[in-house]
């Protein structure tokens, strides 16, 4: 087993000293040397922290100044708008006094001052409080300006325009008497006078500008005016004293100048009278016309084949027109119309012709309707009192006759002239070579423009030109070759019927009629008889 020893640690001569409390009293000091510097750094701090603090204030209080005045700005340039256009309105108003003194100091104070007091509620900061009143301070003076200057401005154009109104009636009274200039001088002068003098709004600048202005140019016009008026009264009258005691008004050769143009606007007047005689008459004359025109038509039957008609005022009517100022101007036309209601009168309730005696006559009369050779419907109207046209044809022709009156009338009546011009010789084989159809053929040419112009009555039902019918081009062309041929007459067919009336004409030759007895007619081949009761009857 080990052995252990016993160790008995010997005496150091170890004291206890001071040398801890000195050094624990040492770091008491030094510590104390480091709070005061420890405090002293804080205090510096806190002064830093303090004047960054104060500083970041005043930079939002600066922006929030900046901001409200920005606003405000763009706010107040509104508000200058938005009043300067109220005002505007208020002064340009038809009904607006322009003599009304307290107008602009009511607009000041009822609109303006609310406006501005609720403007500056919208500022907080001192400075934008500031620039508030300064803005209102600057508008205010500026509508203050503004309204006086647009008053005074408006009375002025009030008083100018009172004084045009003057001026144009004197002008007008210088101009009928020129006696009277200096009266009426005088009175524009002391009226403007007044006018300026009285007005309660009107600017003494502005009131000097419109005397200035108006005190030389009033006077001239008067004095121009009156110039006028002795020279239209005498173009060659010698003005030498006028001109020179209102010398200050009139230019050099000014009167020469009115002189002249009185002198050109007299031949002028002259002309113009003239013209309005002319237009005058011309006027009765269409008026007379129209009325005669308008009696006539009441002549025409109403449907195709009837009788004429005859109103029973026509008399009077004609009687009336008598007295019309254009029944001069047409002294044919008148007895023309009187002829056609007595003829017409004559016929009334008599029998109707025998139809190829119509037809006849009616191939004979539109020839020469056509070609102008008829002025007139005289012979139209003749033949009809005559008995030679049934009522149809009569009705036929007439309304031929106005139709060759009218622009479109005439157009169709030279296209169905030109067609017929070329077809009859094709229809006639017997005719003329100056035109004078056969018997035969003259029948046949009649149902041959009858037929055509049925035609021409078609195409107008269907909304189409009825010229189309004598258009070769037109699928409605009635020249078609086998149309002509259902009215052709040959040359033999021609000289047979001929041949077959000259027999008739000798069998009546050799057994006349006993004296006083009915005539007789031709037609067709047959004899006809006229008998006591209008009617005809054939005897053969």
């Amino acid at each position: 087993m080990p052995n252990i020893t016993d160790f008995t640690a010997p005496s150091l001569d170890i004291r206890p000293s001071e040398i801890g409390v000195e050094s624990a009293a040492a770091a008491g000091r030094r510590l104390g040397v480091y709070g005061n510097q420890i405090a002293a750094s804080r205090d510096q701090e806190g002064q830093i922290v303090g004047k960054g603090i104060a500083t970041a204030g005043t930079d939002a209080y600066n922006s929030i100044a900046h901001q409200e005045i920005s606003a405000g700005t763009k706010h107040g340039a509104a508000i200058i708008a938005g009043l300067d256009d109220q005002w505007n309105k208020i002064v340009n108003d038809p009904n607006f006094d322009p003599n009304d003194r307290v107008a602009g100091q009511r607009f000041l104070q009822e609109t303006v001052e609310p406006t501005l007091d609720k403007f500056q509620q919208g500022f907080l900061t001192e400075k934008g409080q500031q620039y508030a009143q300064e803005f209102s301070d600057r508008l205010r003076q500026h509508l203050f300006t503004k309204t006086a200057a647009d008053m005074s401005t408006a009375a002025g154009r009030a008083i100018v325009s009172n004084y045009q109104d003057s001026l144009n009636s004197l002008s007008v009274a210088v101009l009928r008497d020129p006696s009277t200039l200096d009266f009426a001088i005088d009175t524009i002068r002391h009226s403007l006078d007044a006018k300026i003098g009285s007005s309660p709004t009107l600017s003494a600048e502005e009131g000097i500008r419109i005397k200035g202005e108006l005190y030389q140019t009033g006077p001239e016009e008067l004095v121009k005016n009156a110039a006028i008026g002795l020279v239209q009264k005498n173009p060659d009258a010698d003005l030498n004293k006028f001109e020179s005691r209102y010398s200050q008004y009139i230019k050099p050769g000014e009167i020469e100048q009115f002189q002249n143009a009185a002198r050109t606007y007299k031949r002028i007047n002259e002309g113009e009278a003239r013209d309005a005689q002319r237009q005058q008459k011309e006027d009765q004359r269409l008026d007379f016309n129209r009325k005669v025109d308008a009696l006539e038509a009441s002549f025409l039957p109403q449907k195709p084949g009837d009788q004429p008609r005859l109103p029973a005022d026509t008399f009077d009517q004609l009687r009336s027109l008598s007295l019309h100022p254009g029944a001069a101007l047409e002294p044919g036309r008148l007895v023309s119309t009187f002829n056609r209601a007595e003829s017409i009168s004559q016929r009334l309730g008599k029998p109707e012709p025998v139809a190829g005696i119509s037809h006849a006559t009616t191939i004979d009369i539109l020839p020469r309707l056509r070609s102008g050779e008829i002025a007139d419907d005289k012979p139209i109207v003749d033949a009809y009192a005559a008995g030679k046209l049934t009522n149809a044809d009569y009705s036929f022709l007439e309304n031929e006759f106005a139709n060759a009156r009218t622009p479109e009338g005439q157009r169709l009546n030279a296209n169905r002239k030109l067609f017929m011009d070329r077809f009859s010789k094709f229809i006639d084989g017997a005719m003329t070579d100056t035109g004078t159809p056969s018997l035969l053929g003259a029948q046949r040419l009649y149902d041959f423009e009858m037929d055509a112009q049925r035609e021409e009555g078609e195409m107008r039902k269907q909304g189409k030109d009825p010229s189309a019918v004598y258009d070769p081009r037109s699928p409605n062309f009635f020249g078609r070759p086998e149309n002509i041929a259902r009215y052709h007459v040959s040359l033999q067919e021609a000289q047979k019927y001929q041949a077959t009336l000259n027999a008739m004409d000798k069998t009546n030759a050799s057994a006349p009629p006993k004296p006083g007895a009915a005539p007789l007619v031709r037609q067709n081949g047959h004899v006809y008889q006229l008998q006591s009761d209008g009617t005809y009857k054939a005897i053969d």
